[in-house]
């Protein structure tokens, strides 16, 4: 419940309500500048030093006090991220092509990878593979190749073929 709750987990929700909501006051985002250099640095420390305490382990309870300092640490990172001039270096790797496609297809990512793991697991273990390639790190490591090549693919189709189609009544509706 700690993890999948939304009551649990809207201190991010929260954050990022906050920054929209500051971010049409007085000063608008830029006033948020300065804050967010203070809060990304020290959120980052707060969740490193929080890290040992999880052992590592995302079933352990503690690490559910993780994720209020990363929601604050990446909301710092939006602010920073929407104030920088477009030739830093910020804004030029947040422009990057990969994390432009990533973007795009985020939602599909999001919606269906937790739902097509357990289909991507019993695929890569019934792949004739060398043992050693079922086990371990290595085992892993291609269950988690296989798992984003298949998420992605299946994000690129639902953008594709249904959610542009809802993204064309936008242009309907003012907000």
């Amino acid at each position: 419940a700690a993890y999948y709750f939304t009551v649990c987990r809207v201190d991010a929700l929260a954050v990022g309500a906050l920054i929209a909501i500051l971010a049409r006051s007085e000063g608008g985002l830029a006033a948020l500048r300065k804050p967010a250099l203070w809060i990304v640095p020290i959120t980052l420390l707060f969740w490193a030093a929080l890290l040992p305490s999880t052992g590592g382990k995302y079933w352990e309870f503690s690490v559910h006090f993780i994720y209020t300092p990363v929601g604050l640490f990446c909301g710092g990172v939006v602010c920073l991220a929407l104030t920088s001039p477009p030739t830093s270096l910020m804004s030029r790797a947040l422009c990057a092509a990969p994390l432009r496609f990533f973007g795009k297809y985020s939602y599909g990512l999001y919606v269906f990878h937790f739902l097509l793991y357990p289909a991507f697991k019993m695929g890569y273990a019934a792949l004739p593979l060398p043992g050693a390639l079922h086990r371990g790190a290595l085992g892993l490591t291609g269950l988690g190749l296989l798992s984003t090549a298949g998420s992605v693919a299946v994000a690129w189709g639902s953008f594709n073929l249904y959610e542009k189609q809802f993204l064309k009544l936008m242009s309907r509706f003012g907000y």
